[in-house]
């Protein structure tokens, strides 16, 4: 199981210090969202082992203007991706009063690909 969560601290061209949330998760694509006005994200299932349920890493959202955005479209359910996610956390509050918090995907790298189902009996 990879879950990573990270504060880094990053510094600008002016020396400023800017905090940033860093999330490291590999996990499979369990649900795709191409909702017209939101911009296109995607689900993780993160395994932790057998006999435990997953974590699930929801909404990972992929810019509109990423390069790679058509290939995540086309994505299979099960595909295993490794990811490197920033977390950009709202002054909105959830109903438990808890700051929502938005993924981004930064970078990322394809793992193993679902198995093609076939049917075994033909020939």
């Amino acid at each position: 199981m990879l879950y990573r969560r990270y504060t880094v601290v990053l510094k600008d061209d002016k020396g400023n210090e800017k905090r940033v949330e860093k999330l490291f998760v590999t996990g499979n694509v369990v649900q795709l969202h191409d909702n017209p006005g939101s911009p296109f994200s995607f689900n993780l299932a993160v395994s932790r082992g057998e006999g435990r349920d997953p974590i699930y890493v929801n909404r990972i959202a992929v810019r509109r203007d990423a390069p790679y955005l058509a290939a995540f479209k086309r994505l299979k359910l099960g595909q295993q991706l490794h990811c490197e996610i920033n977390v950009t956390v709202s002054d909105k509050l959830d109903p438990q009063g808890k700051h929502y918090e938005n993924l981004w995907l930064m970078t990322f790298e394809w793992g193993r690909r679902p198995a093609d189902k076939e049917d075994s009996t033909s020939f």
